[in-house]
């Protein structure tokens, strides 16, 4: 049974500081709610810390991005949702695969997720901000280890105006062996195309990917194009980077800027 329970308060909450939530274990987490008064764009930068180690990073922006494109509210200046099961799936149980499951131990690896925290960097400019309440959508640990896990990556770029590849993105490790989804935040990119080893794997117009995404129950998002393998709702479809020795995405933007990518990954805890 899932419940909904409210955490400790959250530490350090302060202009140009880093607020802490300490989460309590063992639990198996599928979303945190903020009540908040800091608003997205005030909100620098989020980290899903496990076993002190960022698993997951990504903007106040970015996250009201993702959760709108997921169908999810956005950020209203009340109320903040990270999710951390996938939503918009067409069976719970890949929906589920992404909860976090912490105070679990794997007998076979010694992997355990031991502690678990969140960081919100708040900007230096933000207003009197608090965080009034901070609350967690759980249910209880399962046995086995920490099980899959997904992690959000964030890199940036500079974009050319015409035809050129960005080559950084993480493959081969241990929590990067499958790529879920790519969030790239670029108003000028017209063309996108991910070549895995030499060979192309995804080939899309900006529009038509828009289209498609449309059709498939996604909410495209202004200033921000997204490959979603998972777009149908089969939490199966992902690209297998595991053994992949060259993987980049050659882009046609019809201007230079800076481009900001938010690669998701579906992998294992590193030890």
């Amino acid at each position: 049974m899932r419940q909904t329970i409210r955490l400790a308060p959250a530490e350090g909450v302060a202009p140009g500081q880093t607020a802490t939530i300490k989460l309590p274990k063992p639990r198996l987490y599928h979303a945190f709610v903020l009540a908040t008064n800091i608003p997205v764009a005030q909100i620098n930068e989020i980290r899903i810390m496990a076993n002190a180690k960022a698993m997951q990073s990504f903007s106040g922006e970015a996250l009201d991005v993702m959760n709108q494109f997921d169908g999810l509210q956005a950020g209203d200046g009340s109320f903040i949702r990270i999710n951390l099961d996938q939503s918009g799936l067409k069976q719970r149980i890949h929906e589920e695969l992404t909860a976090v499951n912490v105070g679990s131990l794997n007998p076979n690896t010694g992997q355990i997720i031991d502690n678990l925290s969140l960081e919100i960097d708040i900007d230096a400019a933000a207003t009197t901000p608090a965080i009034t309440n901070s609350y967690a959508v759980q249910s209880p640990v399962r046995e086995g280890g920490p099980g899959a896990i997904r992690s959000i990556r964030r890199l940036y770029a500079q974009g050319l105006n015409g035809r050129w590849d960005f080559d950084k993105l993480p493959k081969g490790t241990r929590s990067h062996q499958w790529i879920s989804r790519i969030f790239i935040k670029a108003a000028a990119i017209t063309d996108l195309e991910i070549e895995r080893d030499g060979r192309t794997v995804w080939e899309r117009s900006a529009a038509l990917n828009d289209f498609m995404l449309a059709d498939s129950e996604r909410a495209p998002q202004s200033g921000w194009v997204v490959v979603d393998f998972s777009e149908e709702g089969y939490g199966e479809n992902k690209l297998d980077v595991r053994t992949a020795q060259d993987l980049r995405l050659k882009i046609t933007s019809s201007s230079a800027e800076t481009v900001e990518i938010l690669a998701e990954y579906l992998g294992e805890l590193e030890v």
